[in-house]
């Protein structure tokens, strides 16, 4: 559901998840109800806050990185779009 949405049906060749849902133990769960695709491979980050905030801290070449990350950002809220419930709602049936 989130990846149709964010994606366009255009999934990108690798998925990074990080934070309070970087957890490797909800990915059976997360493709279940439509949040990924079945089909693709996800690599779970955990909580990769600290170790990021420490490579941007000492290192000019990470935080340039992550400058230029931000700036080619799009935030995306899913729960805004109008399509997203009903998308969830298909998904979690199929």
């Amino acid at each position: 559901t989130a990846m149709q949405i964010i994606c366009e049906g255009n999934f990108p060749s690798k998925i990074y998840i990080s934070g309070g849902i970087g957890d490797e133990h909800l990915e059976n769960a997360m493709k279940g109800i439509g949040l990924l695709p079945k089909e693709k491979s996800v690599t779970f980050l955990k909580n990769s806050a600290l170790m990021g905030a420490m490579l941007i801290g000492n290192h000019e070449k990470y935080k340039n990185m992550a400058t230029e990350l931000y700036n080619n950002a799009e935030l995306v809220t899913l729960t805004e779009r109008e399509d997203f419930s009903k998308l969830l709602i298909k998904n979690m049936s199929l």
